[in-house]
């Protein structure tokens, strides 16, 4: 790959670097958002997560501790060449397998309840928004539902997940209620959501779900709802943005 097309980005500490599309799809604080969430829910147990991209949520999550190993499943062909050399570049070959291929298909993921952890961070949008076009089909395809729908990204991931397993993503929040009706409908029903604020005065644009999959035929109610804000009124960061962003447990 041609060095003047990607970037080398150093985030959370100075060990881990993160190589990526210098004008494509390029990981935002979503994923470090979701990979914070993740952490401070749980250290173990095998975990899949859907559209990898780069690497950078499964990345993170062993940095910040997490023990069991990962599955990082990624359809495109050129963005799963990037996700290997990034589990590569930061020593964590041993426990991130990376896949390529689609996520849907028997013959990448067949096996049913076989995690006990799925994540991602799923498309954001209606591929019928066509406010949000773009002119780069690897960003489009990454925040749109073209290459896989919430319905679709419900069903499999249940049928994946043991039961009494765990789901997080991040998603907006004008979106939420499409989401978790999807899952419900999969028997994934919502134990904690936090939404996510800039700042103090602003209404938050992204929640963080952990929803899990229910044991039997009894509904799972949801255990907690709370809010976070990114940033002080002088744009610098809280100390929950600080955690977020930053390797703070040295």
């Amino acid at each position: 790959m041609t060095d003047n097309l990607f970037t080398s980005d150093t985030i959370f500490n100075n060990n881990t670097v993160i190589r990526q599309p210098r004008n494509g799809f390029r990981f935002s604080s979503d994923a470090l958002l979701l990979a914070w969430f993740i952490s401070n829910k749980t250290s173990s147990g095998g975990a899949l997560e859907v559209g990898s991209g780069s690497g950078v949520i499964s990345i993170l999550l062993k940095k910040r501790g997490f023990r069991g190993d990962i599955t990082a499943v990624e359809i495109d062909e050129a963005t799963t060449s990037l996700l290997k050399e990034n589990i590569t570049a930061n020593n964590l070959d041993d426990v991130i397998n990376p896949i390529g291929g689609d996520f849907f298909s028997q013959d990448v993921i067949a096996l049913q309840e076989r995690y006990d952890i799925v994540f991602s961070n799923p498309p954001f949008f209606s591929s019928t928004n066509s406010q949000l076009l773009s002119d780069n089909t690897g960003k489009y395809n990454a925040r749109h539902e073209v290459l896989f729908t919430i319905p679709e990204f419900s069903e499999k991931s249940s049928k994946i997940l043991k039961k009494g397993g765990n789901l997080f993503v991040v998603f907006p929040v004008e979106r939420m209620q499409y989401l978790l009706a999807n899952l419900e409908r999969n028997s994934l029903y919502a134990q904690e959501i936090i939404f996510i604020k800039e700042h103090q005065t602003n209404n938050p644009s992204l929640f963080l779900l952990h929803a899990r999959k229910r044991k039997n035929k009894n509904a799972m109610p949801l255990k907690s709802i709370n809010f976070i804000t990114i940033k002080n009124s002088d744009d610098s960061l809280t100390k929950t943005g600080e955690d977020i962003f930053y390797d703070t447990s040295s």
